[in-house]
């Protein structure tokens, strides 16, 4: 048996014996653990696992599909494309926020930047793509704050799409929040940036 561990944080859940019984017996039975960062693998270790029983195998992104585009053509064609669609000027500077729209991934500070930064820079426009539980509540505040010229949503799209949106940014955010359960291990969306 061997699992995949993602989580970071030493000893979670640890005030409930159950979920630690439980996660003892996982240790024990499992044959190895493929750990995506180095925070996952200390995390292992901490906990009990051997070392010998720890891979560490980050995680990647499809590098024929996530790359510049060899033809500046191309690129300027898809620009124009993507920026014509969410109506954006061809100067305007973009900023592309990628992600499942909740609270702790960052996207309030997202709104938050976007409206003082849209009074130092006219020119700047902030595309975020994804769905999630706060999209709605986001797209409210967007309104309320007078940034549906500044600020865009997007559905995220299949992911042989992804490469080309990334490819129309200026720059890439991806701000996250850590919480007593959780925080980023490293985002797939920032090799693919």
């Amino acid at each position: 048996v061997t699992l995949t561990v993602y989580e970071n944080i030493p000893y979670l859940f640890h005030e409930y014996p159950k979920r630690e019984a439980l996660k003892k017996e996982v240790y024990t039975y499992t044959d190895h653990f493929l750990a995506v960062n180095e925070m996952s693998r200390q995390m292992l270790i901490l906990e009990g696992v051997p070392s010998g029983k720890i891979s560490l195998v980050p995680q990647s992104a499809d590098t024929s599909r996530f790359t510049p585009s060899p033809s500046q053509r191309l690129v300027r064609l898809w620009r124009k494309k993507l920026r014509d669609a969410i109506g954006l000027k061809p100067d305007d500077f973009l900023v592309l926020c990628v992600g499942r729209i909740v609270w702790e991934k960052g996207w309030y500070d997202i709104i938050a930047t976007a409206a003082r930064l849209k009074q130092l820079l006219p020119k700047i426009s902030f595309l975020c793509v994804g769905d999630g539980p706060e999209r709605k509540r986001l797209e409210l505040l967007v309104k309320d704050l007078q940034l549906t010229n500044t600020v865009k949503f997007m559905r995220l799209l299949p992911y042989q799409e992804m490469a080309d949106i990334f490819r129309a940014a200026d720059i890439f955010l991806y701000p996250s929040l850590p919480t007593p359960t959780w925080n980023a291990q490293f985002g797939g969306v920032l090799i693919e940036a």
